[in-house]
């Protein structure tokens, strides 16, 4: 009766903190498409809208993408 199949023992082989693990890093994934979205936007909008402040809001948003990009890939390394 110990033989239960390969699926049994994967499904043995799953913890809490796998899990956890896992949906840490669905949900970075899922921001970091969140910011790809917002360059996306904020491209449309300094087109539509002429202000001074449209180079200062395309690098934030740019950096922002970045730091999700950097902060994902740790997490996946780190976790």
């Amino acid at each position: 009766m110990n033989n239960l199949g390969p699926a049994w023992e994967f499904l043995r082989g799953i913890t809490l903190w796998g899990v956890v693990k896992w949906f840490i890093v669905t949900g970075m994934v899922l921001y970091m498409v969140f910011a790809a979205v917002m360059v996306k936007q904020a491209g449309v909008m300094t087109e539509s809208v002429e202000s001074e402040a449209n180079s200062l809001v395309k690098l934030l948003v740019r950096v922002h993408l970045l730091a999700t990009v950097v902060l994902t890939v740790a997490a996946l390394v780190v976790l």
